[in-house]
């Protein structure tokens, strides 16, 4: 059993509409990205604004105990760092229009960028702190918040703006009964 699969696969599913309960993101806003799109090691390549436009990846960190394991417990309490970016083409054109006929949401200036990564901060937190979108995992997730002291940061290359967004997953895991090889 993965710890941090799970996660991703909520969030994922989160992000595009596909699950969620009271509060939900609309479906097709965000969409997952593709795989010849690396959003961390971009700034070297000059990617289609097409490909990019609100692709998200998650990234989910190892587990760190918060207290140690007690055998007797048939539990542990884990705290896993989750990234999510989210990319936007960046043009430095469009004023405030769209571009023409590209799959962007909003013009493609550096501020435009800023702008619509604002709201998707504050509607990605709206979605994925809602208590009922967190519920029936297993491992079991009981919190997710921003990370303490870390702010979300628009970073730009030549062709892509990317949105970093820290959180902290809160888990509780079972301890297995039998250990495999």
């Amino acid at each position: 059993m993965s710890l941090a699969s799970p996660i991703r696969t909520r969030i994922e599913k989160l992000l595009t509409g596909e699950t969620g309960s009271g509060r939900t993101m609309a479906t097709g806003r965000f969409r997952r990205r593709s795989p010849d799109l690396d959003l961390v090691a971009e700034a070297a390549s000059q990617i289609a604004t097409d490909n990019a436009e609100r692709a998200f990846e998650v990234d989910v960190g190892m587990p760190a105990e918060m207290d140690p394991v007690n055998p007797l417990d048939n539990f542990a309490l884990y705290e896993l760092a989750v990234t999510i970016r989210v990319a936007y083409g960046f043009t430095n054109a469009g004023g405030d229009m769209a571009e023409g006929n590209t799959s962007q949401t909003g013009a493609g200036t550096l501020d435009a960028i800023r702008d619509r990564a604002g709201t998707d901060v504050h509607d990605i937190l709206s979605v994925l702190t809602w208590y009922a979108n967190l519920d029936g995992l297993d491992p079991v997730l009981y919190d997710l918040h921003p990370t303490p002291g870390e702010k979300p940061a628009v970073v730009a290359s030549p062709s892509l703006a990317v949105l970093s967004i820290p959180y902290r997953a809160r888990i509780r895991a079972t301890l297995p009964g039998a250990y495999a090889p």
